[in-house]
């Protein structure tokens, strides 16, 4: 025979207080006795109790849901802190990377310093090249109009006076128009500025053109004081020879005779010329 099902259980829940002085049992059962009567069925709650009971019954649903409610919030949190930790570990590796990427930005930062300081020196450099560039454009072109103003003095010279002789010393002393006086006068300062202090020039141009026999070899000697072929190995921006400036191998000008001499054209040099130039070519 088949067992009846047995009949759902109810929960009897019996809460109260009691006073007592001597014997607590007895004393509770007869407080139970007493309240029987006020027990009753809750039928949402499916238990059978008295109020005091009732109310403790719903206290400890109440802290049951509280504590399943605890206990699925617990869990979600535990999800989370690990997913957390997951992702804090995918952010430490992301932190290695960005300190490794920020050490190779701090190399190129500083390669670029150090570049940027390169850049400056070598600016400097060009600043200080350039400005001596435009130092040798102004100084060119202030000879090459001495240069200039020699060939027209000297057209000035030969289309104006005597050709050569006692006629064209006679006429340069008695000169009075003073302005052809003046521009023929120009002629020897102009000669110094041409025929010295190019040796760089000079040099190649008395190798590739005369030979040592020459009077035009010997007078390169008579102005720089050196043969030209000990110019050319010296011919760097690094070493540059000496100029005809710091040769000191200047003319002498100081006398008329010699002026008119040199402003003449004539073939032989004055004799103070000689001797002044010889003196200083040789104390170089």
């Amino acid at each position: 025979m088949r067992k009846s099902p047995s009949p759902p259980q109810k929960t009897v829940l019996y809460a109260s207080k009691t006073k007592h002085e001597g014997d607590f049992v007895k004393a509770a059962q007869d407080k139970m006795v007493d309240e029987a009567r006020t027990l009753r069925h809750y039928s949402p709650e499916n238990a059978v109790a008295n109020s005091s009971g009732l109310e403790l019954l719903q206290s400890l649903r109440e802290l049951r849901q509280r504590q399943e409610a605890l206990e699925a919030s617990d869990k979600e949190i535990r999800v989370e802190l690990d997913k957390t930790r997951e992702s804090n570990k995918d952010i430490r590796v992301e932190l290695d990377k960005t300190r490794e990427s920020n050490k190779d930005i701090r190399a190129e930062l500083d390669k670029t310093r150090e570049s940027n300081k390169d850049i400056r020196a070598e600016l400097d450099e060009t600043r200080e090249i350039n400005n001596g560039l435009r130092d040798n454009i102004g100084e060119l072109e202030r000879r090459q109009h001495n240069a200039r103003q020699r060939i027209i003095s000297t057209f000035v010279r030969e289309t104006r006076l005597p050709p050569r002789g006692a006629a064209r010393r006679a006429a340069l002393r008695s000169m009075q128009d003073r302005d052809l006086a003046w521009s023929i006068g120009q002629i020897p300062s102009l000669n110094q500025e041409v025929h010295g202090g190019d040796i760089l020039l000079d040099a190649p141009m008395i190798l590739k053109r005369f030979r040592p026999s020459d009077e035009e070899w010997q007078a390169f000697i008579e102005l720089y004081g050196v043969e030209p072929g000990v110019v050319m190995p010296l011919g760097n921006h690094n070493n540059p020879p000496p100029s005809f400036e710091s040769l000191e191998l200047t003319w002498n000008r100081s006398g008329q005779n010699e002026i008119c001499h040199n402003a003449l054209g004539c073939d032989c040099l004055d004799t103070t010329y000689r001797e002044s130039h010889s003196t200083r070519a040789q104390a170089c």
